[in-house]
């Protein structure tokens, strides 16, 4: 039942960004955007979930790296529109960010509402450490609408 609900979740979405999505052999779903930006959406080993994810960039050890995270860190409390968390993968040295949403009562729509601040929050957050500037959390505004977002479809 919930790989029905996650494939019709993705079927939706992508039509609203006018691609075709589907899950693969392990329930997982890639989306390339330009400016090498990926965002993946899987469905958790439960089938409750669909958990979000995208890297953002690679971070060096040092005190750059103990900025961004220290800035990172106040994002995930006061960031709006709240679409996801800054988390750190150890593995790489990466930053990443990443949401989860119930698949029940979620549609296509509501991770449209979703991913579009997303992308927009790691676009940002991207340009800023690719230029070895710290970001500065403040609260970003979503266009609300899918598909466009800065130039972007997948």
């Amino acid at each position: 039942m919930a790989l029905d609900s996650y494939a019709s979740l993705l079927e939706e979405l992508g039509k609203l960004l006018e691609i075709k999505l589907k899950p693969d052999a392990n329930n997982s779903c890639l989306i390339k955007f330009p400016d090498d930006l990926e965002l993946q959406i899987d469905l958790d080993i439960s089938g409750a979930w669909i958990l979000i994810g995208t890297t953002i960039a690679t971070v060096p050890p040092g005190a750059y790296r103990e900025e961004v995270l220290r800035e990172a860190l106040k994002g995930n409390y006061i960031l709006e529109p709240h679409c996801g968390c800054f988390a750190w993968a150890k593995k790489g040295d990466r930053l990443v960010f990443n949401h989860r949403m119930p698949v029940e009562h979620t549609k296509g729509i509501h991770l449209a509402e979703v991913i579009i601040p997303m992308l927009e929050r790691v676009k940002s957050w991207k340009e800023m450490i690719t230029n070895n500037e710290i970001p500065v959390v403040r609260s970003q505004q979503s266009t609300g609408k899918p598909g466009g977002l800065f130039g972007l479809t997948p």
